[in-house]
């Protein structure tokens, strides 16, 4: 992932999902094929697709912290 010019960043999560945020369905496509299963070990993917999003906010308000 380090090496991929197409990971902007990479994560260790306590989760079962990993995200990725691409541009279209191609770029998914090109990006699983090229970067994820082209790991060893990988055997396969499972992808889920946004259909649309309610709200993205790219900021928060540290003014509002409840604590």
């Amino acid at each position: 992932m380090k090496s991929s010019p197409d990971v902007l960043k990479c994560h260790h999560i306590t989760s079962a999902w990993n995200y990725v945020r691409v541009g279209t369905t191609r770029d998914l496509e090109k990006f699983l094929t090229e970067t994820i299963k082209a790991v060893d070990g990988v055997e396969r993917t499972e992808t889920l697709i946004t259909l649309s999003t309610a709200k993205e906010t790219w900021s928060v308000s540290l003014s509002r912290a409840p604590f």
